[in-house]
């Protein structure tokens, strides 16, 4: 299920474009329903962070890899705004299973 996705060619690609996240806590829940444009799940680990003089900080980077191969993407965990999928990337919650299902 597409929540949101982002039609801009640089975001989540350079630093000065980052993905806005609210805090630390939300790196896990984007990669968490990060998936490829064909559905498949992505895998992550960072790289480092890089300055950036636009905002001001550091924006952190991180290694996507999914079906298409491997993307570097840079998070700013301190963006105050709902997240979206960069262009070629969509966000599906992840799926609970219901009590009764337990």
């Amino acid at each position: 299920m597409l929540i949101s996705k982002n039609q801009n060619e640089e975001y989540g690609y350079v630093p000065s474009n980052p993905v806005l996240l609210n805090g630390y806590a939300d790196i896990k829940h984007f990669f968490g329903e990060l998936h490829t444009e064909k559905g498949c799940r992505v895998t992550y680990r960072r790289i480092g962070s890089t300055f950036e003089s636009q905002s001001n900080h550091m924006i952190d980077v991180f290694e996507a890899s999914g079906d298409d191969g491997n993307k570097l993407l840079y998070l700013d965990v301190y963006g105050n705004g709902q997240f979206k999928a960069p262009k070629g990337y969509k966000l599906a919650p992840k799926i609970y299973p219901s009590k009764k299902d337990r």
